[in-house]
């Protein structure tokens, strides 16, 4: 496992465990929220202190629900962090692949080994098959693409 993925698997584990708090935290809040509307609606006797502990209760709702719906774009962020962290992984491996055919391609001339050629296939086509998987990733752009469709012509 490249090391990329290995400190992105620590950062990916360390942001879910944050996120795992924040989530019991946001629902420990909605829980008094609840608990507050319930109490100030049984203790009606006293108007003014009732009306403040709804109104506490309200705000607490409202963070709670802001937490939560901040915790789904964490969430996201962290599902495009594992997309970006593949994508890097193929891309350095196209690296090494063009390198490995280079040299096998190479060292055929130099030797006039002619016994390479399926090696020769098939890091040729498991380069094409990589490379049409990074054009068709949906993190790149439109100038990324058409620069990746451009270098698959040549």
């Amino acid at each position: 496992m490249p090391l990329l993925e290995t400190k992105t698997d620590s950062l990916a584990k360390r942001l879910e465990s944050l996120i795992a708090e924040i989530e019991r935290s946001a629902k420990m809040a909605k829980m008094v929220s609840m608990n507050a509307s319930v109490i100030a609606v049984r203790s009606r006797t006293d108007s003014s202190e009732a009306f403040a502990f709804e109104a506490v209760a309200s705000q607490i709702m409202n963070i709670s629900e802001a937490s939560l719906a901040r915790i789904e774009g964490l969430r996201d962020i962290l599902s495009e962090m594992d997309s970006l962290t593949t994508i890097i992984n193929k891309a350095g491996r196209q690296r090494m692949l063009s390198q490995r055919y280079m040299k096998l391609v190479l060292s055929a001339r130099i030797t006039g080994d002619s016994h390479s050629g399926d090696e020769h296939t098939k890091l040729k086509q498991l380069f094409e098959t990589s490379h049409r998987e990074l054009i068709y990733s949906s993190l790149n752009s439109e100038q990324i693409t058409r620069q990746l469709e451009r270098t698959l012509t040549c």
